[in-house]
């Protein structure tokens, strides 16, 4: 009776192994890159006092909707009439890259010497405007 506890708990392994594989490595930078800011964000809030439930949930929440906007442009693709296989792993990046700013705005905020080749480069992204 333990080997079909073991076929069990080995096929169970053996599919989520397959499907995280399978999960373009966009999204899992996206995923950690997520909480990185989210962390990060917590920890300025707390150097300067000011942490508060109310904007981390807030913030819980804007991160969520990212992933929402990624799932749905991961889906859509199937809608379009031609093929277009990288459309939700393109919003995964274009999302990543903001991430990346906000951890640098968080990192600056809580008093992290940010060189100043990186705050030029993040500047002309940030200032940047399409048209």
């Amino acid at each position: 009776m333990k080997w079909y506890a073991a076929y069990a708990i080995g096929g169970a392994a053996g599919v989520a192994l397959g499907w995280c594989t399978s999960v373009p490595a966009v999204y899992w930078v996206l995923i950690a890159l997520i909480a990185l800011d989210f962390a990060t964000g917590i920890a300025a809030a707390a150097i300067h006092g000011k942490v508060s439930s109310e904007e981390s949930f807030r913030g819980a929440l804007r991160k969520s909707i990212v992933m929402m906007v990624v799932a749905a442009a991961s889906a859509v693709r199937y809608a379009l009439p031609v093929e277009f296989p990288y459309l939700g792993p393109l919003v995964a990046g274009a999302f990543c890259a903001r991430e990346f700013i906000s951890i640098v705005e968080n990192a600056d905020a809580a008093g992290v010497k940010i060189p100043q080749v990186l705050r030029d480069a993040l500047e002309k992204l940030e200032t940047k405007k399409p048209g």
